[in-house]
Parts: structure tokens; sequence; C-alpha cells
């Protein structure tokens, strides 16, 4: 059976499928781009409002492999190596940009590790700078197998690093360089596979 709109019926219709295709526009910027927190609170008989901070995850990756960084047919170096390195899949530049109202955020840096990685966990060094302009400053200098985990929406985690934002900033950004390595003294490392990739998670904190 044919069904054939008159023209009213077919205005409201394309009206309504811009109307739905904005929306979903819109979703699917803050599903991929971002993280938005609302904040809600009201006392008495004052009008409750609620306000919104965001927080972005943004990498710049040399080795074009998203948000990982790898270690494969790699051989142990020192720490005074490691730390600058600059080759394919030896580190990468990711950065955190913020905006918050009336709230403070924590945000932490985590790692989630490739389920496939055959390398053990002792035997990788990690080591996260913050970019200053040409200076690097250090954040943290560890071994893998001594991070602290986390389970977030059922999802597994390293901790990397944490930081703590506060409220009435507008656009402040924190520039990160991650690097991984094979310790110097390292056995059992030959053929090995590690894989990990970053996520950036932010909670409202009190003051």
């Amino acid at each position: 059976m044919n069904v054939q709109m008159n023209s009213s019926q077919q205005k409201y219709s394309r009206s309504h499928y811009w109307i739905y295709l904005l929306i979903f526009t819109t979703l699917l910027f803050f599903c991929v781009f971002g993280i938005t927190y609302s904040v809600y609170y009201g006392e008495g008989n004052d009008d409750n409002i609620i306000d919104t901070s965001q927080i972005i995850f943004t990498y710049s990756d040399v080795g074009q492999a998203g948000n990982g960084i790898l270690l494969e047919d790699a051989v142990p170096i020192s720490d005074e190596l490691g730390k600058m390195m600059v080759g394919t899949h030896q580190y990468f530049d990711f950065s955190v940009t913020a905006s918050t109202k009336n709230a403070n955020l924590l945000y932490k840096i985590l790692i989630h590790k490739d389920q496939n990685s055959t390398l053990n966990d002792e035997n990788v060094r990690l080591y996260l700078t913050q970019l200053m302009g040409s200076y690097e400053e250090e954040k943290v200098l560890i071994p893998f197998s001594e991070l602290e985990t986390e389970t977030i929406h059922n999802k597994d985690y390293y901790v990397l690093y944490e930081k703590k934002l506060g409220k009435d900033l507008n656009n402040y950004s924190d520039s990160y360089r991650l690097r991984m390595w094979i310790k110097e003294d390292a056995k059992d490392y030959e053929e090995q596979y590690f894989s990990i990739k970053i996520d950036v998670y932010a909670y409202q904190v009190e003051g």
C-alpha cells in the first residue's frame, strides 16, 4: 500500500528530521570530545541551579596509533636514555583542557593495558612530564608494576597521575608527554609485546 504525504506533512517531517539531526550531532560531540559534569545545588527558597563544568582530553600522537603507545621489539635501556626518547611509538603528547564554573574538579590520567600484552609489568618503565614551553617538568617516573589500579564503569585502569582544578577556570589547559621503555636490567623481554592507551576521567570534589 502506498502512502503519500501532503505538503504540510512533508514540511513537518523535514523540520523534525533537522531537529533530531542537531540533537544527535550534539550528543556525538560530547561522547567523542569531552565529558560533561552537572552540579545540582540549592538552599531554602533559592532557585535551584544546574551548573556545568567540562573537561576535554585531546592528544597528538607522533606514532599515529591513536591515544596509545607500545613496546615491540624494544631493548632494555637506562632511565637517562629513556627520558630522552623521541622515536616512533616511544612517546606521545596529549593535553587536558577544562572549563569549570562552580565546581572543583579532580582529573586522573589513567592507563588501560592491552589484554594481549605479554611483557612482564615489572620490566616496563613509565615517564610522564608536563610540557612548559620548551621545558619538560617531571611528574612521574615509575615501574608499571607499582601503579595503583581503579575500576571505572566496569573497566580496569592503572592510575598514572591526578590533579585538582579550582573553580571558575576558562579553557585551562595542561600539556603532557608520556614515554615508556624496557628497564635496563630486564629479563625475558625478547619477542614480547606491551601496549597501553590513555584515558582521562574527572570528578567533582570539595574545595
